[in-house]
């Protein structure tokens, strides 16, 4: 019974802690004693010893599991079950340590900011090196990324905008650190547009203050070259202004800089001529790049070299052509160099336009005060020349006066002495030397007559009271009766007579007595002056607009080319005083 007790016990105890994990259980044999007590014993000590390591490392585990790196197992054990406690402890103290370094880690490089730090975990393997080392990778990795962004970031806080974040990253790092690059770049082309728009600004301003009051052309030309050549790195330069003076507009050589004469180079273009002239006619810039060789050279006491880059730039102002100017470079003209040209250009239009406009009033205000000089002196000359036509029409009027007097005074006998003339004419018994002495009476009283009715009209005149009395009238019949009247004075030179009266259209408006007084002037005078014996043609004519001609021409002595200006002039005659008479 009692060996049946204890083998039921000891296979309960077996069970419940080898097989069923109940831990605890404790073999009970009632009277057993001896060598089955001690087995009794032994099997409960072993079982007690199990239960107490087991649940001794359990409460590890179950504080490890927890988060409880503190627990270690300090149940004794020998052999095996002391190897384990010993590596359960080890293991413990080797994740405490891996948990406070990678907190560490963590808090310096997460919270505090403190890159550069490594987890140290002595004794650490396998998987737990592996996670250490994860770790460490981690820190290192986002430690050279922010101190590169941080060292990236300083030096453009700085100023230095030629740095970039080069540093090996991925996801969302690599977009950080291409973002960070592309503000860079972004910020360099937004300093460089800045910087460039405050050189523009800088040297526009600088060349304004220059050009201000600016006077002369030929000290403007030198002027712009030589201040402007270093700035745009100009080795060659040359001013052309626009000269309108001739029949055609050219370009003429203004200005040079560092410029020598070549043989066959012109200094005068006319617009489309050459590229200068292209330019100007263009109204736009032409820029060579890449200048053959021998077409123009930038040579100093050291040597010479061809310009790599040559600009024409026309000069304008409100779309006129004012001037054009050409620069060559051994360096190329940058964007920034020919936008700069560009808006200098403006300037310089408006420069020589302002200065082309003061030597125009300048020029225009010399010629007011010679004028004005010589309308004083005019003024003068006509004040002279008013006092001497005032004393002269006072003298023609006292003239005028006295020819109307004696043209009245000698008219008034002449009447009756006509009168009786023409009455002892008609008597039928006088003598024939006494009848011609009475005709040749007749005829001087005649002639007195009209010297005298010349001498009223010329008063007449002068005053501006002769009217004229206008009606149809046959040009033909006036000079008919014009020709009786003369009829004897041409018998009596002996003249030949040759008449041509042509024309077909003889009717015209005119004063009939006038224009036979003309007549009779006219042929008069040509019997007066032809010697006996000569002739005298006397035609009319139409020409293709029906205007009437009468033509006198006679064989006589004519007049003096000197005295053909005053043949019209009252009380001249042309210089053949010794025929008498008024002319």
């Amino acid at each position: 019974d009692q060996l049946n007790s204890f083998a039921s016990e000891v296979t309960r105890v077996a069970r419940e802690v080898g097989t069923e994990g109940k831990l605890g259980g404790q073999a009970t044999v009632k009277g057993v004693g001896g060598t089955w007590k001690d087995l009794t014993d032994s099997v409960n000590s072993m079982a007690s010893n199990l239960t107490n390591q087991v649940r001794g490392i359990a409460k590890v585990v179950t504080a490890v599991a927890h988060g409880d790196l503190k627990q270690k197992l300090l149940v004794e054990a020998k052999g095996e079950i002391a190897e384990l406690a010993k590596t359960m402890n080890s293991m413990t103290e080797t994740l405490a340590t891996f948990a406070e370094q990678v907190t560490t880690v963590a808090r310096e490089v997460g919270v505090e900011g403190k890159l550069g730090g490594q987890a140290n975990v002595p004794g650490a393997a396998g998987t737990w090196c592996d996670l250490t080392d994860n770790v460490n990778r981690l820190a290192a990795n986002l430690t050279t990324q922010l101190r590169a962004i941080v060292e990236v970031a300083t030096a453009v806080t700085e100023g230095d905008l030629t740095r970039s974040i080069q540093v090996e990253a991925q996801g969302e790092v690599a977009f950080v650190k291409d973002n960070i690059n592309e503000m860079i770049r972004n910020l360099k082309d937004t300093t460089l547009r800045n910087e460039e728009q405050d050189w523009l600004k800088t040297n526009l301003a600088k060349f304004s203050r220059m050009l201000q009051g600016q006077r002369d052309l030929l000290t403007v030309g030198k002027l712009i070259l030589s201040e402007l050549a270093p700035v745009v790195s100009a080795q060659h330069g040359v001013f052309y202004i626009m000269d309108s003076s001739g029949e055609e507009p050219e370009l003429k050589l203004l200005a040079s800089y560092a410029y020598r004469e070549r043989r066959g180079a012109k200094n005068r273009f006319k617009l489309g001529d050459s590229l200068v002239g292209q330019a100007a006619l263009e109204k736009k810039r032409i820029v060579l790049t890449d200048v053959p060789y021998g077409y123009v050279k930038v040579s100093s006491g050291l040597g010479e070299s061809r310009p790599m880059n040559i600009v024409i730039l026309p000069i304008l102002f409100e779309g006129e052509v004012k001037a054009v100017m050409e620069l060559s470079s051994l360096d190329r003209f940058t964007s920034t160099h020919q936008a700069f040209l560009d808006q200098l250009t403006e300037s310089i239009g408006i420069v020589l336009n302002t200065i082309q406009a003061n030597t125009r009033t300048e020029n225009l205000l010399k010629q007011s005060q010679l004028l004005a000089v010589e309308l004083q002196n005019r003024q003068d000359e006509l004040q002279k020349t008013n006092l001497e036509l005032q004393e002269k029409a006072r003298s023609n009027l006292a003239k005028d006066q006295f020819l109307a007097m004696l043209s009245h005074e000698l008219r008034t006998p002449l009447t009756p002495v006509l009168a009786s003339a023409f009455a002892l004419e008609n008597e039928q018994a006088l003598p024939e030397n006494i009848r011609e002495s009475l005709q040749m009476i007749h005829r001087n009283v005649e002639l007195e007559a009209r010297l005298i009715d010349d001498l009223l009209d010329l008063t007449r005149i002068s005053k501006g009271k002769v009217q004229l009395n206008f009606e149809v009238v046959n040009a033909h019949t006036l000079l008919q009766n014009a020709l009786e009247i003369c009829q004897a004075d041409i018998d009596r030179k002996h003249l030949a007579l040759r008449l041509d009266l042509a024309a077909h259209k003889v009717h015209l408006q005119a004063d009939p007595a006038r224009l036979q007084q003309i007549f009779w002037n006219l042929i008069k005078n040509a019997v007066k002056f032809t010697p006996e014996g000569g002739q005298i043609c006397v035609s009319t004519s139409n020409d293709a607009g029906g205007q009437l001609h009468v033509k006198i021409v006679d064989t006589g002595f004519g007049i003096e080319s000197e005295s053909l200006p005053k043949i019209f002039d009252a009380f001249e005659q042309a210089g053949w005083t010794q025929f008498g008479g008024l002319a």
